[in-house]
């Protein structure tokens, strides 16, 4: 909450990647796991946009923790893919309205592969009917560790001007951010470019991955994405990922650099139901 009781920041972040396998929409015994799926990632966030619009102010930003899964199904993760599909489109069709006289801001971002428990828990275990884990396994301590993501969601959310925040200036399907995007990722990281793993395999050491961003190791320059666009459509089937050497990459700007410190409004989280976080990607 800001000042007078009012909310500057909304984030829609909890979410359940479960069920997983390709039998889900034709086994009765997924029907419970499937309502958990859809209510929280998506029935919650409609509804709680709705709840707090009494404490909204001209400028609230209400941004949507998606996943390049709502643009690209990945296999035997279907429930999980409709569902950031739908937040997208919620998004967009807020963005389209511009509710409250168009005062609020909305957004939603591929925060990129993340280590988070949706990894760690759900798909790099096996289960009965999921034949995908030994895949996901491939890429143990090479996903970004949470912490930087914080900074680039951070950025985006408090520290980016508005019209940056909603890519009014681009097309429809192109207004979902990307943390691997570079020309923003000059605005808040000092680091080599941060790259998908799954589409260029990265090395990331695993004590990076509860620890400060100044540790962050990677094997990918700038110069090697030259070439690269975020927006192509790739979709790679990638074996085991090559042994890359690692090298170390400077720490974000210390805080003489930056501009003064300002105090930050709280902002407001949905509530972590489920194995949720700061999701990845589910490609292949």
């Amino acid at each position: 909450m800001g000042q007078e009781g009012k909310i500057h920041y909304v984030v829609h972040n909890a979410a359940i990647i479960t069920p997983l396998g390709p039998e889900v929409f034709v086994n009765p015994s997924e029907e419970n796991n499937i309502l958990a799926t859809l209510t929280t990632n998506n029935l919650a966030p409609a509804l709680l946009t709705n709840m707090l619009s009494p404490f909204y102010m001209v400028g609230t930003r209400i941004l949507y923790v998606s996943s390049i899964a709502g643009d690209r199904p990945g296999g035997q993760t279907g429930c999980y893919s409709m569902s950031k599909a739908f937040g997208d489109r919620f998004i967009q069709t807020q963005q389209k309205d511009q509710p409250m006289n168009g005062k609020l801001l909305f957004a939603s971002v591929n925060p990129g592969n993340v280590e988070t428990d949706i990894h760690i828990k759900d798909l790099r275990s096996p289960k009965e009917g999921f034949t995908r884990a030994a895949y996901f396994q491939q890429f143990t301590g090479q996903l970004t560790p949470p912490t930087i993501v914080g900074l680039y969601l951070k950025w985006l959310l408090v520290d980016s001007v508005d019209n940056e925040f909603t890519n009014e200036h681009k097309d429809w399907d192109k207004r979902k951010h990307n943390i691997y995007d570079p020309h923003q990722q000059k605005h808040w990281w000092r680091g080599d470019v941060i790259v998908d793993p799954y589409l260029a395999p990265t090395i990331v050491s695993p004590s990076t991955l509860s620890v400060s961003p100044d540790s962050l190791s990677k094997s990918i320059s700038s110069e090697s994405l030259s070439n690269m666009s975020i927006d192509s459509p790739h979709r790679l089937e990638l074996g085991p990922p090559p042994s890359l050497p690692i090298h170390s990459v400077s720490s974000p700007p210390s805080p003489s650099s930056q501009k003064p410190e300002q105090e930050v409004p709280s902002i407001t989280l949905s509530p972590p139901i489920g194995s949720g976080g700061i999701e990845g990607n589910i490609l292949k």
